[in-house]
């Protein structure tokens, strides 16, 4: 949990065993047999990056919660309440998120819209409390 830098890489992969399938996945394998399907690599990566960006906006809004309670200012206190909402609503993404995750290879129609999925997330993600 210190480093928060830290990213997802793709394994090594052996080019001499690289292959084509049909809907154009790449799959990746070295001699031992091991493969990678890359359009899976990218869904997790995806998966792991939103559920990092939400974490963030928690850690952010738990700041301004604490700023918040320290000052002590009825106005910002009553702001505390919206800024939990959001951090309750953030902790229900990373959870469906997580999910998600854990049914990856449910087939790659559902791949696909959890990808879409994602997508939709981080846009909506940054919106303010009211």
């Amino acid at each position: 949990m210190d480093d928060t830098s830290q990213t997802l890489a793709r394994p090594p992969i052996s080019t001499t065993n690289k292959r084509r399938r049909s809907a154009g996945a790449e799959i990746y394998g070295d001699d031992c047999g091991e493969e990678y399907d890359a359009e899976a690599w990218e869904m997790l990566s995806a998966g792991f990056q939103d559920v990092r960006s939400v974490l963030d906006r928690n850690r952010t809004l738990i700041q301004q919660v604490n700023e918040n309670h320290m000052s002590k200012i009825p106005d910002t206190l009553v702001n505390n309440i919206a800024i939990i909402r959001e951090i309750n609503s953030n902790i229900a993404k990373v959870r469906s998120l997580y999910s998600d995750l854990s049914g990856w290879e449910d087939g790659k129609e559902n791949r696909r819209r959890i990808l879409r999925d994602r997508r939709d997330l981080r846009i909506s993600q940054y919106s303010l409390p009211a």
